[in-house]
Parts: C-alpha cells; structure tokens; sequence
C-alpha cells in the first residue's frame, strides 16, 4: 500500500489485494488457455475455404486473440506447410483400375507459445488497484480510505432501488432547478427506506427474531427490506362512509398477524395508522 499524488494533486493510493490476486491470476490464465484452445481449432480448419491465403489465417489468428484478450501474453506464428490428398482422376464409381492424383495444397498453421516472460510482467501487478481520492491525510487515513471504497457497495445497493422500489423514471425537465427538486424527493424516499430497514431490523434483533414472514406464502425473510415491509401493507384498503356528502364513518381493512407484526417493530400504534373514526352526531 502507498500514498502519492496524481498530477492534479489528488491522493493516488496503491493496494494489494490477496483476492484480486487470485482473480486476475485466475482470468489471466482462463484467457490462455481458451485462446489456445481456439487457435487449436483455427489450425484443424486451415486450407479450407476462407482461411486458405496467410492474411485471411492471419485475420482469423488476430480475431481469436482480441475475443479473448490473451495477446499479451501468447506469441502466434505462421508456419507455411502441405497437405496432401487424393481425389479420383475421372467421373464414375471408384472400381480396381480407378486412377488417383495426388493434390498438393500450401497451408499456414498458427504454431502457439506462451512468453513466459511477459506473463511474469503481469502476475507481478496482481492484485494491485489504485483509489484516488481529494480528502487530505487528516480527514481521510489510508485505511480509512480503504475503508469507505469496501462500503461502496451498500450505497450502489440503495442508489439500485431507485429503479426498483422507487420506479424512477427518465424525465425532461428543462430547469436544473426542477431537476434537484426532483431527485431530493427520491433522495428522501431512499432515505425513508433505509431508515424504515434498520428500525426493523434492529427490532427484529433486540426481540429474538431471526425471520419474519414477508415473502410470498408466509416464506421466513432474514433480512427485510423497505420494499417488502411497504408490499405487506399494499392490499389494504380505506373507506369513507358518506351521506348526502356527509361524512358518516371512516374506516379500514383489519390488520393480518403480520401488518400488526410489523407495525409493531417499527413502533407505530395499530390505531394511529387505522383509526375508525365516526362523524359527531
């Protein structure tokens, strides 16, 4: 791990990785061997149709290795060679006095190496990336830095459900202020959802329970989410009592064991969210 600085001035910080390393040596040699594999393939091939001239051989050589990202690290030659066959001299069925010629046909097969130098060049930037960053050595500490990039998949996680939960949407507005506007309500609603997931979650922990049935048939859920706690409470309806334009009684659909379940973790009065309420007399 180092500390530098980009030409901009930003802090350009280097780590190494014990899983990216296996990655990348993982994917390096994947690409090896199935180039090779595939250049294989390509040398079966040679002499027939397409690939009878050294640039179309060549041309398919240089396809093979830019599909699987593997130049770096094969050497590919051409070696020009014969093959040989023999076909029937003339028409009619093959019998016991049947002449044959021989044909001689100019091929050029890929002949594979692997430099084993240029693989070593790469294995040593293993498990190496950067992260560059403008928060200055007191705020930030090398580690901390680290730190807030590994939670960067929590924020991706919540910036998802705004196509998701949230159904966000393309719109053209053509005032920036509009704009803002706009997505500081979607801002508030993932807000909303984050803050509704903890308090269950939380609750869920602090009273033993490992599961809730929010899923589908009554299926156990570890680890609720806002969308699904918000999906129990979408067939609920709420109805208002009118005569003559009079209000006469507001009331609700009850509460299922798991609306109640619910409200309950987060705190919230079963009344205060379905009163029914009754017009003065």
């Amino acid at each position: 791990m180092a500390d530098t600085a980009t030409a901009e001035g930003y802090r350009l910080l280097w780590f190494r990785s014990s899983e990216k390393w296996k990655r990348d040596e993982q994917w390096r040699q994947n690409a090896i061997d199935r180039a090779r594999f595939e250049l294989h393939r390509l040398r079966e091939r040679v002499g027939r149709r397409k690939l009878k001239t050294q640039a179309k051989v060549q041309s398919a050589v240089d396809a093979i290795l830019d599909e699987t990202e593997a130049r770096p690290w094969l050497v590919v030659e051409l070696t020009r060679g014969e093959r040989h066959r023999h076909k029937q001299a003339g028409r009619g069925r093959p019998g016991p006095n049947t002449r044959y010629l021989r044909v001689t046909t100019t091929v050029y097969e890929p002949v594979v190496t692997v430099d084993a130098e240029a693989v070593r060049r790469s294995a040593a930037t293993d498990g190496i990336f950067p992260l560059v960053t403008n928060a200055a050595v007191a705020r930030l500490s090398t580690l901390e830095v680290l730190q807030t990039y590994k939670y960067q998949a929590f924020i991706e996680k919540r910036h998802e459900q705004l196509k998701t939960a949230a159904e966000i949407v393309p719109v053209n507005f053509k005032s920036v202020e509009r704009i803002e506007a706009f997505l500081f309500l979607y801002f508030l609603a993932i807000t909303l959802h984050a803050l509704i997931e903890r308090r269950v979650r939380r609750a869920t922990t602090a009273r033993c329970l490992p599961t809730i049935p929010l899923y589908p048939e009554e299926r156990e859920c570890r680890a609720p989410t806002a969308d699904k706690i918000l999906q129990v409470f979408e067939p609920l309806r709420k109805y208002h009592l009118r005569r003559n334009a009079r209000l006469m009684q507001t009331f609700a659909d009850p509460l299922s064991d798991i609306q109640a379940t619910v409200l309950d973790l987060l705190d919230i009065p079963a009344s205060v969210y379905a009163p029914t309420r009754r017009a003065p007399a």
